[in-house]
């Protein structure tokens, strides 16, 4: 089920606000992460939420060592998972060049349960080598 686009305004800007407490993020952070985007007005104008979620997931993936990474993912379960559109934040944070294999797999098995299965697919099947 979609939801609308009100709420998914709602859900977008509550997960900046959950970045910037949570981890720390700047608005400047933010905006430099969404800046190919034009920055979060822009996102909300456009509705253009998968593709900031992309985004902000790439940027968080550069500024956590993959310890970090795990920790983030195990603790905000919840959070990741309360709009369909954060799967694609999830997914972004395994797309950094820094992981290992073995890093990788480990924060696969972190996230939520339901997203397993397509990041499994996503980036391989074999949970010792999963790029």
């Amino acid at each position: 089920m979609r939801t609308t686009p009100y709420l998914q305004q709602i859900h977008f800007e509550g997960f900046l606000r959950f970045l910037q407490v949570e981890l720390g993020l700047t608005e400047e952070q933010i905006q430099d992460a969404l800046k190919e985007l034009d920055g979060p007005k822009a996102v909300v104008a456009s509705r253009a939420y998968i593709l900031a979620y992309d985004h902000l997931g790439r940027h968080v993936s550069q500024l956590l060592t993959a310890r970090q990474l795990k920790a983030f993912v195990t603790q905000n379960e919840t959070v990741l998972t309360d709009d369909e559109d954060r799967f694609f934040f999830a997914r972004s944070l395994l797309e950094t060049a820094t992981l290992t294999a073995t890093e990788r797999a480990q924060i696969v098995t972190a996230m939520p349960e339901d997203y397993q299965p397509n990041l499994t697919r996503w980036f391989g099947s074999d949970r010792t080598n999963p790029v």
